[in-house]
Formats: C-alpha cells, sequence, structure tokens
C-alpha cells in the first residue's frame, strides 16, 4: 500500500513491533502499511462510526489481511482493555478531541509503550498538554503536503503528571525537538508565519487609536506570537 507523505510519516514514527491500537483509522491505510511492512504483529483499527470502519474492513480484505487487523467500534479508546495493545496512532484529528481521548483513556495510555500523534490544530496547546500530564516527546516531525504543514510526534507517559504547571514558551509552538535538530521544513513554515503574522499586525494597527479593546488583545496577541517566532528562528542560528 503507497500511503500520502503525511500518514508515511506518522506510520514512521511507530517503534513498537507489537500490537497497534488506531484510533480514528478511517480507511485503515496505516495499520495495512505497518502489517505489510512487518513493523507490528496486528493491530486493532477502531473508530465511532460504523462509515469508516466499513471502509476500512473493505481494505482489510482487499489485501487479505484479516487474520492480523480486527476491526472495533469504539469511542477513542473506551473499548480497549488494558495490556492489549502496545503502541497508539491517533492521527489526523484536532488537539481538543486528542487531549479529550487521552484523558478519558489515560490507564491505556499510561501503560503503552508509545503514542504516535498527528494534531490538526492547536499543536502548542497540543504539546503543553502533554508535558503538564506527564508525557514525554521522544520524536517530532513535521511534514509539507498539499501546501499545507502537519506537525506529528511519538510520546510515551514518563510519570506522574507535573505539579508544576509549565507554559507556552517556543518548544510548545513549534516542537524542542525539531528547533533542537534545525528541521529545514518547520524553519519554511516560521518564515511564512512571519509574512501571515506581519499581515495581521498591520491591518490592526490602523484600530489601535480607537476604543476597540478587541483589536487591541489581538494586537496584543500576534505581537507575543511573533516574538515566539523570532526566538525560534535565532535557534536556527545557534
Amino acid at each position: 500500500m503507497k500511503l500520502s507523505e503525511r500518514l508515511l510519516n506518522v506510520a514512521s514514527l511507530v517503534s513498537s513491533d507489537g500490537i497497534l491500537a488506531d484510533i480514528g483509522t478511517d480507511h485503515g491505510y496505516i495499520p495495512i502499511y505497518l502489517v505489510q511492512q512487518g513493523k507490528i504483529r496486528g493491530a486493532i483499527a477502531s473508530d465511532v462510526n460504523m462509515g469508516p470502519l466499513n471502509r476500512a474492513l473493505e481494505n482489510v480484505k482487499l489485501y487479505n489481511l484479516q487474520e492480523y487487523i480486527s476491526l472495533r467500534l469504539s469511542n477513542g479508546l473506551e473499548k480497549y482493555s488494558l495490556g492489549e495493545v502496545s503502541s497508539i496512532v491517533m492521527a489526523g484529528m484536532g488537539a481538543d478531541l486528542m487531549m479529550d481521548i487521552i484523558k478519558r483513556g489515560e490507564d491505556i495510555c499510561h501503560e503503552v509503550s508509545e503514542i504516535i500523534l498527528q494534531p490538526q490544530s492547536n499543536a502548542a496547546q497540543f504539546r503543553l498538554f502533554l508535558t503538564n500530564e506527564g508525557y514525554k516527546i521522544t520524536d517530532e516531525k513535521i511534514v509539507l503536503e498539499d501546501g499545507k504543514y502537519y506537525p506529528m510526534m511519538r510520546v510515551y507517559f514518563k510519570g506522574i503528571p507535573s505539579t508544576i504547571k509549565h507554559e507556552l514558551s517556543e518548544d510548545e509552538y513549534f516542537g524542542k525537538l525539531l528547533l533542537d535538530r534545525k528541521d529545514h521544513i518547520l524553519k519554511d513554515y516560521l518564515m511564512k508565519e512571519i509574512i501571515i503574522n506581519d499581515n495581521i499586525t498591520n491591518k490592526l494597527k490602523a484600530n489601535l487609536n480607537t476604543k476597540n479593546s478587541a483589536s487591541k488583545s489581538r494586537y496584543e496577541e500576534v505581537t507575543k506570537y511573533r516574538n515566539f517566532i523570532d526566538k525560534a528562528l535565532a535557534r536556527f542560528e545557534e
């Protein structure tokens, strides 16, 4: 099976060769690919709706992998049991939904060896959530596909959630590991973010002398974000 650039990179973050839980499986592409490549022994592909499960089942049958991949109707990790899987993949969901799934299924998330996550939105708040909940990011990637940037990460639960609540920094906004290795796709993303941010800033400046408190608040927000971009880009020069 040939995967898109995004899904191929998500799959590449799976390092456990045990049983994979693919949450929100959609077409079942990731578990099918990983079984074909001999990277995992098997998988449980699940979704909250029957439509995606039926599509996944068709593909599993198409590649004759019924012995290795089972399908399950489940809202997140609700229908999974402790010890059933060794790794989890969640890709193509909003950060808020992922955070909810992790919180509701934390017993399972705490015991697996790794969780591979690809949030479609709000990656900064998602990284902050992971840190505060006691998860450690062991690898990160960012992929450009069809003009859109997709961050993704591998994490594991390292222990008790932090009692000191961390705050957002350039590491949470853009990924410490990506910044540390000076990822060229991330740098491209940052340069484009400068253009977008500055355009917004220039438009907001026109309203700063008015009594529009929303414009002032938004101006402070984009100015602060620009500061994070500058700090991140400075890391590329170190």
